[in-house]
């Protein structure tokens, strides 16, 4: 993946640099695999391997219809987190994973959700949201996982929530497209006449507004 990433920039393709992010166990790595086989630019990736949690970062690149991203999976422990830093100023866009198993496991992803959204140097940087592991018993839903966030009513931002499960492969390809569609023709981060208002959003599976 480095290796190609060299090669792009050498011949000047254009990457956007996105960053995975969440807290441990949430699913991020099985999210990067199901990515890499729906948008890597190889055949090889047949199945989705056996997977362990993120020690350090693992990279990727990934071509969703014209658009080059090289995504960034970075372990969620705390005490990885320094390691982030340099990778959000520069971030293009972030993709957020959320465990959706139990009321506890969204507490967990609330507080670090915020201080990214907080972050002055993201605030035009669009954030897919996966709300994952939708497919186990108990689960909380899409919008029931949006009214725990409790996320501030913001009109300046664009962010999209999408209701997934990594292991069994649903909503994954939907979260990223609608990534792709916000980076069509923006060589940089979103100017300001293409952020869109964003309230508490509508199921994924509804048609986007």
């Amino acid at each position: 993946s480095l290796l190609d990433a060299a090669w792009k920039q050498l011949y000047q393709v254009q990457q956007h640099t996105t960053i995975l992010l969440g807290p441990s166990n949430a699913g991020k790595t099985t999210i990067l695999e199901r990515l890499k086989i729906l948008f890597a630019e190889t055949e090889n990736h047949k199945q989705l391997p056996k997977v362990r949690p993120t020690i350090g970062l693992n990279v990727a690149n990934l071509k969703v219809s014209s658009t080059y991203f090289l995504l960034w999976d970075f372990g969620g422990k705390e005490s990885l987190r320094p390691i982030w830093e340099k990778y959000v100023t520069d971030a293009e866009t972030v993709v957020y994973v959320i465990d959706s198993s139990s009321e506890e496991t969204v507490n967990d992803s609330k507080k670090l959700l915020k201080e990214l959204l907080e972050r002055t140097d993201l605030v035009k940087v669009p954030f897919l949201i996966y709300v994952n592991k939708q497919d186990l018993p108990g689960a909380l839903s899409l919008l029931q996982v949006v009214d725990k966030l409790d996320l501030p009513f913001e009109v300046d931002r664009l962010r999209w929530f999408q209701n997934c499960s990594a292991i069994q492969g649903y909503g994954i390809k939907e979260g990223f497209e609608w990534l792709e569609r916000h980076l069509v023709a923006k060589p940089q981060k979103l100017s300001d006449h293409n952020i869109v208002k964003v309230a508490k959003p509508k199921p994924s599976y509804l048609s986007e507004q």
